[in-house]
């Protein structure tokens, strides 16, 4: 049962041979893997030997939220600093691109959560470093963020899908400037 595919974009890479070497986590893939830990074992092991695993500190906040007690509270604190090797700083810059998500996105409808827009903005600011991994696709405008590769672990109720997406500038750049011309 502890299965763990990977699909990538192109088949001559490897998930090691990928050239970023930070992947930023996103709470969906730490909430999984908190409640499967026995089926999360290997692929963090795997990430943790081609990546440096990170996060922001939203993050953790929105992970520890839903905890019922202070006992659980400190387990997934404990749990959080067990697989995130470094917390990114959050900066103006980072909020910057956050606004310039949002207007660039006015026309395209839906909505994204803060912590969502955080992560976005931070791939944006370290482009040429950094991965996101997430599972949820709606969170990350695919106009924007291309799919590098997914990672599906099967676990006892059902299968998780997590994407390694990477900021795609150039798109960015053209949907700034119809943005612009548009007004």
């Amino acid at each position: 049962m502890n299965a763990i595919n990977v699909l990538l974009s192109s088949f001559d890479i490897s998930l090691k041979n990928l050239s970023k070497k930070h992947l930023l986590i996103d709470t969906n893939f730490l909430i999984d893997a908190f409640r499967f830990p026995v089926q999360f074992k290997l692929l963090i092991e795997n990430l943790k030997n081609g990546f440096t695993l990170v996060s922001i500190e939203a993050t953790l906040v929105e992970f520890t939220k839903g905890s019922k007690s202070i006992v659980d509270f400190s387990k997934k604190v404990n749990y959080y600093s067990k697989i995130i090797q470094s917390t990114l700083p959050l900066d103006p810059q980072i909020h910057n691109n956050v606004a310039n998500i949002i207007k660039v996105l006015l026309k395209k409808g839906g909505q994204l959560n803060y912590v969502d827009c955080l992560l976005l903005g931070t791939t944006m600011k370290y482009k040429d470093s950094l991965y996101l991994f997430t599972k949820d696709r709606s969170d990350v405008p695919i106009s924007l963020f291309n799919t590098v590769a997914t990672v599906i672990v099967e676990t006892a109720d059902n299968n998780c899908a997590f994407s390694i997406y990477e900021f795609n500038e150039e798109a960015y750049k053209n949907m700034l400037i119809q943005r612009v011309q548009e007004t």
